[in-house]
């Protein structure tokens, strides 16, 4: 806000040398005003507009850099780590949904579920959404699949918005990592999650799951 309010005055507050130009904006208002102060009024005005689409742009460059001033809905997740070998009661193995740690990621303006899994919309609009899961196991029997899935409010209907895949070669111990990326509108309480064929087949050390608001 500091930076905000001293932004603000340098580019309004350099015309005038007091607050007198705050209330000469608002004598403006007065229809008995004469044509020369009218014409004076006209002048403040253009001025004001300029100061206020300037500072329009400076918000705007500001949330779509994901600069030190950003505004608006973002996360960017974090996989949640698992001691090995997991417990058999653990979460990790009673889901093929990732979790993410909460501690270690962003949240703004978005709400992370109890399960640790899910994100959910508070603000309507439309979102950049990515992920990015790497898989360090060859599977016979999964594929190497990663989805983005959406619940939408009140409808409980399950709908794969993006997916991608990658191989492994049996017979090597590299890794492979499957990305996804897309711009999708995203209604409130409407919920998102990364889902795979087999959380045992995923590296931790490399997955990653977020969004931000474009508008």
């Amino acid at each position: 806000l500091l930076n905000i309010s001293v932004y603000i005055y340098y580019q309004f507050f350099n015309y005038y040398e007091d607050m007198t130009s705050l209330q000469r904006l608002q004598d403006c208002a007065d229809s008995n005003k004469g044509e020369d102060s009218m014409t004076e009024c006209d002048k403040l005005m253009e001025k004001y507009k300029t100061l206020i689409a300037k500072v329009y742009v400076y918000f705007k460059h500001s949330k779509l850099t994901g600069g030190p001033h950003f505004i608006g809905p973002a996360a960017h997740m974090t996989v949640l780590l698992v001691l090995m070998p997991p417990d058999k009661n653990s979460d990790f193995l009673k889901s093929n949904n990732l979790l993410w740690d909460e501690e270690h990621s962003l949240l703004q303006d978005v709400q992370f579920s109890t399960k640790r899994d899910k994100l959910t919309i508070r603000y309507p609009g439309i979102y950049f959404i990515y992920s990015q899961v790497t898989f360090s196991k060859h599977s016979t029997s999964f594929g190497l699949k990663q989805s983005i899935r959406s619940i939408e409010p009140n409808k409980q209907e399950v709908k794969e918005l993006l997916k991608s895949f990658c191989s492994l070669d049996p017979n090597t111990s590299n890794l492979c990592t499957a990305s996804l990326a897309g711009v999708f509108r995203l209604e409130k309480d409407q919920q998102l999650y990364v889902t795979v064929a087999n959380t045992s087949l995923v590296n931790r050390d490399s997955c990653s799951f977020g969004l931000y608001k474009l508008r």
